[in-house]
């Protein structure tokens, strides 16, 4: 018996074995924080298709059509998995709010069952929505709504619990109190196509860091796409082998320092084998050093500073503590770390090298 839930649902007994089928493991919650036996990623759709696909309602039978496809050539696995499921149920989890076009739906239906659960029974009573187009890059009036809002907003909560509660948490580690995370509405137009331009030897380069250090990184290339109606470029760049194939995209824009974090906020981007990608600003985030110095974070290089406001993704934490750049970053933290110097107390990190006097 199979049947597909939520990551998130809560657990009941009748769920059996509970596999998650998604390729990335979700945003801002922990491992140990939800129930699942197996994480089976090697069934989940391709990273090229998923990118594709998008959560597009519109595009749900084609990529149906071509996840069926890939399923074709993964027989053994699959055999696998009916194997288990003649011992028992199972229980095929994604974190995709619209469950009935998830991947984990057609695995079901292609492993010879039928999707089945709270979510795809509530969510069988509204039908299909086109998904805001991609290539509008401005804020709406007002808030969205619909199956990918709900996915972000989801997302956002979760962060908000694992930063509250988790002993990783930057604000558990650094003994500081938290309030939830301020964020832009969720707006589909700042799920923006992008195309990537690889580097043809990628060479290394050294990213200035909160601490006034310098993060090794390679620069893959360049990401060429349209917002608020300019062409603008952004360098892409990968971390080393503790990333994995997910790849680093910082960035500032004209809300830097005012409305954003001033120096600056990350993108995570997976890679592929293709050149077509989609960049969902709603999903931008501050690094850890926006909450506490005790965090090294590197800075957008000059190159990633965009000509257009993106209101989108993670607002500033604290208002009344932005630094307007990553200039004046510094000079904030070497002017703490003399103080407290002066008063025998030593700050996380070391000192800045640079002036004492405050950039312009």
């Amino acid at each position: 018996m199979w049947q597909v839930k939520r990551l998130y649902d809560p657990p009941e007994t009748s769920d059996g074995l509970r596999c998650l089928v998604d390729r990335l493991w979700p945003r801002g919650i922990s491992k140990a924080h939800v129930p699942w036996d197996r994480w089976d990623r090697d069934l989940a759709p391709s990273p090229e298709l998923r990118v594709w696909y998008g959560h597009d309602p519109a595009r749900f039978e084609e990529f149906r059509r071509r996840y069926r496809q890939e399923l074709k050539g993964r027989s053994d696995r699959l055999a696998e998995m009916r194997a288990r499921a003649r011992q028992g149920p199972v229980t095929l989890l994604t974190a995709t709010r619209d469950v009935e076009r998830s991947g984990a739906a057609v695995l079901a239906e292609y492993l010879g069952g039928s999707p089945r659960g709270r979510a795809s029974r509530s969510s069988s009573t509204s039908p299909p929505r086109r998904a805001a187009s991609p290539r509008r890059a401005s804020p709406s009036r007002a808030e969205a709504t619909g199956p990918y809002v709900d996915e972000v907003r989801k997302e956002r909560e979760l962060k908000d619990r694992f930063l509250a509660t988790q002993p990783e948490s930057p604000f558990s580690e650094a003994n500081l109190p938290f309030h939830p995370l301020r964020y832009f509405d969720v707006d589909p137009g700042y799920r923006v196509p992008a195309r990537f331009q690889p580097a043809r030897s990628p060479p290394e380069v050294f990213l200035r860091t909160s601490l006034d250090g310098h993060a090794a990184m390679r620069k893959l290339g360049v990401l060429t796409l349209t917002l608020a109606g300019r062409r603008v470029r952004l360098e892409l760049y990968h971390a080393g082998p503790q990333a994995g194939n997910v790849a680093f995209l910082p960035f500032r824009d004209r809300t830097s320092g005012k409305e954003s974090y001033g120096p600056g906020r990350y993108l995570n981007v997976e890679l592929t084998e293709g050149r077509d990608y989609v960049l969902d600003f709603n999903r931008a985030f501050n690094p850890y050093c926006a909450y506490t110095s005790a965090y090294e974070c590197p800075f957008p290089p000059p190159q990633n500073d965009l000509p257009v406001a993106v209101r989108a993704g993670e607002r500033v934490y604290d208002p009344d503590h932005n630094p307007a750049s990553p200039e004046k970053a510094i000079w904030e933290l070497t002017v703490r770390f003399r103080e407290r110097s002066a008063a025998g107390k030593r700050p996380p990190g070391p000192p800045s090298p640079s002036s004492p006097d405050p950039p312009g």
